[in-house]
């Protein structure tokens, strides 16, 4: 960059000397010595060999230049690209761990529903064997887990509002009683 500044700044002097020496030669002639002739064209020799010089050592610095700049776009380019990829990748995983949550708090949510249910059912059942015949003496089972059923699949489901199934057309029922009607489990919830 100094030698093309150099080159830039004192390229009007390196041209007037040139037109000088030229108009030198071309008036003077006549009166110059062929010593002073040849130191002219010496010194001309010179100017135009440093030039070329200069023109070349330009040359590579704008190569320098140019190779620079497109390293530099290179670098900007992947640098954009890896920073899209990791936003990306961040967006995609919050959006995972928010199914993730989503799932968990439902588990939750149809586990406390159905822990309810049973206890309601119990509370039922005691309260109806309590007064319906004193002397008998019923044994309490368990029901066995329960699983929803849709209007019209043939799976049964963990959770009521799995895949196309529609929540408010579910029933529920034991997980045995589906076995045994010929109902499979669901791949997604099991």
């Amino acid at each position: 960059m100094k030698i093309r500044n150099l080159f830039l700044k004192n390229k009007g002097t390196i041209i007037s000397l040139i037109i000088a020496l030229g108009i030198g030669f071309v008036s003077g002639i006549g009166n110059m010595s062929q010593e002073e002739y040849n130191g002219v064209i010496d010194q001309k020799k010179k100017l135009d060999s440093e030039i070329v010089l200069l023109d070349k050592q330009l040359s590579d610095v704008q190569n320098s230049v140019d190779t620079l700049q497109e390293k530099k776009e290179e670098a900007e380019k992947i640098a954009k690209e890896e920073a899209s990829r990791k936003a990306k990748e961040d967006a995609e995983k919050k959006a995972q761990e928010e199914r993730e949550r989503i799932a968990r708090e439902e588990a939750e949510r149809l586990a406390k529903e159905e822990a309810e249910r049973a206890a309601q059912n119990q509370q039922s059942s005691i309260s109806y064997e309590v007064s319906g015949n004193n002397n008998s003496v019923v044994s309490e089972t368990p029901i066995g887990e329960m699983v929803w059923l849709s209007a019209t699949g043939a799976k049964y489901n963990r959770i009521n509002n799995c895949g196309n199934m529609n929540p408010n057309k579910a029933r529920q029922v034991t997980r045995d009683s589906a076995i045994s009607s010929g109902f499979e489990a669901c791949k997604k919830c099991y």
